[in-house]
């Protein structure tokens, strides 16, 4: 609701807007560079926007607003809006949860049992050292759903578990 109400404040000001991103952004001309085609991104929940073709950008409403020489009553619709839905305390956060290799699963390189043996055999045959092992903490598992199969794991530039 209150985006929408945003939409329609910004589409006094910029003309008639195009929906993108399912309904999350709308889409205007650039007041900045006057473009012929609508290539202004505005990110109804974050304020965010951007124009494509001149760089554009910024992470409010106030600005975009600025830009087009909106009258002064637009800004004061403006704040009630901003006051009454909390826009500039609504911050989104992604829970970062911390990965872990699933249940059962072994490290390859330190295992003595049977299964690790057949495991280091499968990746000998196919051109995987013992280094390559260590390198890339490849496991395998004994149990569950993935009894008997070689874990290669994934990590991100930090080492994180992706």
């Amino acid at each position: 609701m209150k985006e929408d109400l945003l939409k329609q404040l910004l589409e006094s000001v910029l003309g008639k807007s195009k929906s993108a991103r399912g309904g999350d952004e709308a889409v205007f001309h650039c007041p900045s560079c006057n473009h012929h085609k609508k290539k202004l991104t505005f990110n109804l929940q974050s304020q965010k926007f951007q124009c494509w073709v001149c760089g554009y950008k910024g992470h409010r409403a106030y600005q975009l607003l600025r830009k087009a020489n909106a009258p002064a009553s637009i800004y004061s619709t403006l704040k009630e809006l901003d006051n009454q839905y909390n826009f500039k305390k609504q911050i989104v956060k992604k829970e970062i949860s911390s990965l872990n290799l699933p249940e059962g699963v072994q490290p390859l390189i330190s295992s003595s049992a049977i299964l690790s043996r057949h495991a280091l055999h499968y990746l000998d045959q196919r051109g995987i050292s013992q280094q390559d092992i260590v390198k890339y903490n490849i496991h395998y598992s004994e149990q569950g759903d993935l009894k008997n199969m070689v874990i290669i794991p994934s990590y991100d530039a930090n080492g994180i578990l992706n």
